[in-house]
């Protein structure tokens, strides 16, 4: 394959879906989270850019974007959810694992990697 050619789009991909462990409170205390990567295109066509909106795009279980459990949490949004579902070590469990998926630990350690020499 000719350099070039490795970029088309064909040929780019995304890293597979991981599934996590959130929390131990839901279900049988062993039901795992799935969270896949988010291109950026996705995430600029959110209203804000944050990191909530990234957490809340890249859970594809539970399904954030359900309006019922919108309604159990009283919530207008699937980030929201997460904010009122989570408690802050969960939230922040969840957090890393899409961080890390989406490659921003990957680039903090290459900058800390590069700072060092």
């Amino acid at each position: 394959m000719r350099e070039l050619e490795c970029f088309f789009q064909e040929n780019c991909y995304l890293p597979p879906n991981e599934k996590i462990m959130v929390s131990d409170r839901f279900g049988d205390g062993e039901l795992l989270w799935e969270i896949r990567a988010v291109r950026e295109a996705e995430l600029r066509k959110m209203e804000r850019e944050t990191e909530e909106n990234l957490c809340a795009a890249a859970v594809v279980f539970p399904d954030l974007q359900d309006r019922k459990l919108w309604e159990s949490y009283g919530a207008k949004s699937g980030a929201e959810v997460l904010q009122k579902m989570l408690t802050p070590a969960e939230y922040l469990r969840l957090q890393k694992a899409v961080m890390a998926l989406n490659g921003f630990q990957k680039r903090k350690a290459e900058r800390r990697e590069t700072a060092k020499n």
